[in-house]
């Protein structure tokens, strides 16, 4: 199956992603819609942007860790592939869980949340309470802030259909698990939001409801 996201001229070949340069031309050149194209390199401006500043560095010259890079196409793209095959169009979002404790990274034992997903978080809605454990990342820092038209509970709908996923880590004390809603906000007032969901929305909306739930 065709990877769309790898540019034609490099299949077959290793793709070397560090700088903005590198994700920008990969993107650009992928046969991915003009529309996800734009999303994706807004994002990815966003973890560029906030790894430039909280390391005195330019845009340019900033680099992501070549495997973060490829872990953070899947985790963008793979968001922004499945949103449009659902048919969403806005995005509501609750306040972001960041965890708490601390991160090893290369620079040492860091505490939540890590420098760039703070920075990338400035002026959003966000608060600290579960195990020891990073809940936030850069990565889906930059996922929510661009794609949220706000932040609250979870638009008023009728509900379509559900769906449940579990994740990798256990807690003792609440299950770590993500429930979709797809459902009609037609007629239909949405200016509620359940406060622990990330909710996703048009006419046809679907909403993210749980817990715990770890943003990669």
């Amino acid at each position: 199956i065709p990877n769309p996201i790898r540019p034609k001229q490099n299949r077959g070949r290793a793709i070397k992603l560090s700088l903005w340069k590198d994700v920008e031309k990969t993107i650009n050149t992928s046969s991915l819609s003009e529309g996800i194209k734009k999303q994706g390199l807004n994002i990815f401006k966003r973890i560029f942007k906030a790894e430039a500043k909280v390391h005195g560095e330019s845009l340019d010259t900033v680099h992501l860790h070549e495997l973060g890079a490829i872990d953070c196409i899947v985790d963008i793209f793979g968001a922004l592939i499945g949103l449009d095959m659902l048919g969403i169009e806005k995005v509501y979002a609750s306040p972001i869980n960041l965890g708490n404790g601390f991160i090893k990274t290369e620079h040492g034992m860091l505490p939540v949340p890590a420098p760039a997903t703070a920075e990338i978080l400035k002026n959003t809605p966000v608060y600290s309470r579960s195990e020891p454990f990073e809940l936030t990342t850069p990565t889906g820092a930059a996922i929510i802030k661009e794609l949220s038209a706000g932040f609250g509970d979870i638009p008023v709908m009728e509900i379509e259909k559900t769906g449940i996923g579990a994740g990798g880590r256990d807690f003792k004390d609440r299950p770590n698990i993500l429930r979709l809603f797809i459902g009609d906000t037609q007629d239909m007032d949405i200016n509620s939001f359940d406060r622990r969901s990330p909710s996703f929305g048009k006419g046809r909306v679907g909403g993210f409801s749980d817990e715990t739930i770890t943003v990669i």
